[in-house]
């Protein structure tokens, strides 16, 4: 696999691991199926707002990734950070779920890491303007924080990679989102 060839220590996702939170049998399946694919890597995410009950966090430990969370499956990162290191380099991993806020985001803290990497599931773009009734967080504003490097989630429709004031923005689209049926 493409995480052997390249000595990977863990999978990160942008949320949104499931479609709905009442997902059928055949993303049930799909999700298994990755799971079993990432065994011996650690698999860490954020819940996103189809993981969730009408897109409440509270509503987590109920939906099926709460129980990835709560089966040690999946790494929920936004509850519990997560470093790696190499040599001299030492690398955080925080999250930012769906439903947070600007200000959750920019209060992620180094630490004593050298290099911090911030998953979040939020509409971001230049503007910061209104997305069917969602704020969008704007990336002038995401750059004042500590973060070095941020994986967007939540926009699924299209993929972005840029710079902005020395911080990098990184917008995979849709990378799990098990929402396949059979007939799809």
């Amino acid at each position: 696999s493409l995480m052997l060839e390249h000595e990977a220590s863990a999978f990160i996702s942008t949320g949104d691991v499931f479609h709905n939170p009442t997902p059928s049998k055949t993303s049930h399946r799909l999700v298994s199926r990755i799971i079993k694919e990432l065994s011996g890597f650690r698999f860490l995410t954020v819940a996103g707002n189809h993981d969730l009950y009408h897109g409440r966090l509270d509503s987590l430990p109920n939906q099926p990734l709460g129980v990835l969370f709560s089966t040690g499956a999946s790494e929920d990162i936004d509850a519990s950070p997560v470093e790696f290191s190499a040599g001299n380099l030492k690398v955080k991993v925080s999250g930012v779920a769906y439903g947070r806020t600007l200000d959750d985001y920019k209060a992620l803290d180094k630490g004593d890491s050298n290099f911090l990497l911030a998953v979040v599931h939020e509409f971001c773009d230049a503007s910061g303007s209104d997305f069917f009734g969602e704020k969008k967080w704007s990336y002038r504003d995401m750059a004042e924080s500590n973060v070095d490097y941020t994986l967007v989630g939540h926009d699924h429709s299209h993929q972005k990679f840029f710079e902005y004031k020395g911080k990098v923005f990184d917008q995979p689209g849709s990378l799990m989102r098990g929402a396949l049926t059979t007939d799809n």
